[in-house]
């Protein structure tokens, strides 16, 4: 993605590509994201590179967004998270699908009436 600072006039960037991982820290598994480079210098910012690919998100991206954005203050509830994703416009098909792809951890709390399932990010 070619870049300007303020300091100097355009150059080139450098090509590269964003990996979801799963990363082992002190025991526990952590989402977390992998940067490969796959060429050397381009002189394209990334809106025209998308933009000439005819890029469009699709519904499990959009899902998967939502997922982050909801759940990075901590766990919700499995019922708002639906409800929320539903006003949105997000399927239940698409939301399931991400939650399976983000690896989306499903807990348990209370016991009989009061029992609540809660998502949260890995």
């Amino acid at each position: 993605m070619a870049g300007k600072a303020n300091l100097t006039g355009e150059h080139s960037g450098l090509a590269y590509m964003v990996e979801n991982v799963t990363v082992d820290h002190k025991g526990k598994k952590l989402a977390a994201v992998k940067v490969n480079i796959i060429q050397g210098h381009v002189n394209e910012t990334a809106d025209e590179v998308l933009k000439r690919q005819n890029y469009k998100p699709g519904k499990v991206d959009e899902a998967e967004d939502f997922l982050i954005r909801e759940l990075a203050d901590g766990p919700k509830e499995k019922k708002t998270i639906e409800k929320l994703a539903e006003q949105g416009g997000i399927s239940p098909y698409a939301l399931r699908t991400a939650r399976e792809k983000l690896k989306i951890d499903t807990k348990q709390t209370g016991k009989g009436k009061t029992r609540k399932s809660m998502w949260c990010l890995p």
